[in-house]
This record gives structure tokens, C-alpha cells and sequence, in this order.
């Protein structure tokens, strides 16, 4: 199948780079999410917490994967309402980079294939100027436009500390790490010129 839709939800299997356009010419904020078939209940859920708290914004939403069909996505699609400010589409990694340099990568055990995806943003995203990554598995309890908003200055991409609390033989200590739930990425040809050199 090359491509189906449900409403102001759409299952695309072949895209280039220079398909991949903002869904909206005003107020457009870009959503990006790297999904398997083992995370769709989770980003259904921060889905709606996402279209619960935005109605002044359009939403423009890319889910990256590799391997999800149309089939495993039906009732994931059914299961998204219609709304005029909401725009999803389901892009199909492989056809537009060459997934095999993600091997080069070490993994751990709680991270997915699928989460490697954003490290490629600045390379798959050349029509949007500014995107947010968030992981699938979280809540956003407020408008997302106030998050997308953020002026990242000259910086090329913005996140928070996740803290987190780290159980030892003693006692428990709180600590920070760098968190992947949410990251507000710049693209520009300069920014990808700079990320490849520091990758």
C-alpha cells in the first residue's frame, strides 16, 4: 500500500526529504516521535493529552518508524479524533536514510531502534526550521505552543534535566541526567553543517 488516509490522519510509505513540507502555512508546530508497534499505546495517550491541552495551535505531527503497516495502524487511526488543527503522518524511516548506520551506534537495553531516529532530524526535516522530539511514553499537561515558543537564542537545541532518584546500599539520592522526553531542535544548513561535524 503506498499510501492511505483516514480523515486528518495518513499512512505514507514512500517519501523523499523534500516531501516532507510543514502540514499547516501558519501556527504550525511540529511534533516528531520515533515509534514501534510495541510503543503505539503509549503515544496514543500522549496523543490525546497533546490534542486535550492545544486548541490554539495546529499540530503537525511526524511519527517515524520502521517497520509499522497500515494494518497494524488501524485501530490506532480510528482511535484519533478529527480535528481542522491536527495533521499526522506516518513516515517509513527506511525510505529516506540508510538505516544500516544506525548500527553503528551502542544501545542499551531500555533504549528502541526507534528512539535513535532523532539523532537524523536535521538531515530528514530541511523544509522546518524549528521541531520538538518527545518520547511516546509521557503525559503534556499544558499547551504545547508554550514549550514550541522557547527561544533557543543561538543554540541549536534546548532540553531539561530529568531528575531522577537512584536507590544505593545506604541511602536514596536524587541526581540529574540528560533527558530524551523532550527536545526543541533547530534546523538550519549551518546547525547540520555543526551537528555533523560534532557527530
Amino acid at each position: 500500500m503506498d499510501k492511505s488516509s483516514i480523515e486528518n490522519v495518513s499512512y505514507q510509505e514512500k517519501l523523499s526529504r523534500s516531501d516532507i513540507k510543514p502540514a499547516f502555512s501558519q501556527n504550525n508546530i511540529p511534533i516528531v516521535f520515533g515509534s514501534d508497534e510495541n510503543y503505539l499505546p503509549y503515544l496514543k495517550v500522549t496523543l490525546k493529552s497533546i490534542l486535550s491541552n492545544t486548541h490554539d495551535r495546529n499540530l503537525d505531527i511526524l511519527i517515524f518508524h520502521d517497520s509499522l503497516t497500515a494494518e497494524i495502524l488501524d485501530d490506532f487511526i480510528l482511535s484519533i479524533p478529527k480535528q481542522d488543527n491536527l495533521s499526522i503522518r506516518f513516515v517509513n524511516i527506511k525510505n529516506i536514510i540508510d538505516t544500516t548506520s544506525i548500527n553503528s551506534f551502542e544501545q542499551k537495553k531500555h533504549i528502541s531502534v526507534a528512539s535513535i531516529y532523532r539523532l537524523f532530524l536535521p538531515w530528514v526535516l530541511t523544509e522546518y526550521d524549528k521541531v520538538l522530539y518527545l518520547d511516546v511514553d509521557l503525559i503534556v499537561c499544558d499547551n504545547i505552543g508554550a514549550l514550541y515558543d522557547i527561544d533557543l537564542n543561538d543554540n541549536l537545541l534546548g532540553g531539561c534535566k530529568d531528575i531522577t532518584f537512584k536507590k544505593t546500599n545506604v541511602y536514596i539520592e536524587n541526581f540529574s541526567s540528560n533527558t530524551t522526553f523532550s527536545i526543541i531542535l533547530c534546523i538550519s544548513e549551518s546547525s547540520v553543517k555543526t551537528l555533523s561535524i560534532k557527530l
